[in-house]
């Protein structure tokens, strides 16, 4: 019974691995999650300001125009 006392602590290596597998799995999953959901407010908040790139257009009055057409005939 010469055996080792560190091997009777330490599992093997299957064991660790089937304990790590799930978290890691979880890990990358949450991680996708969260790229995702920075990507989506990214997109919104870029739709917000997207009507401050816009230049101000000049409308014509509805009276000045009608005044600018009678004037030409």
């Amino acid at each position: 019974m010469n055996e080792n006392p560190l091997e009777l602590l330490i599992p093997p290596a299957e064991v660790l691995l089937s304990f790590l597998t799930f978290p890691l799995i979880v890990g990358i999953v949450s991680v996708e999650n969260v790229i995702r959901e920075i990507q989506e407010s990214s997109s919104a908040s870029e739709e917000i300001f997207r009507g401050d790139l816009l230049p101000i257009l000049p409308f014509p009055e509805p009276k000045d125009t009608l005044t600018t057409n009678n004037q030409q005939l």
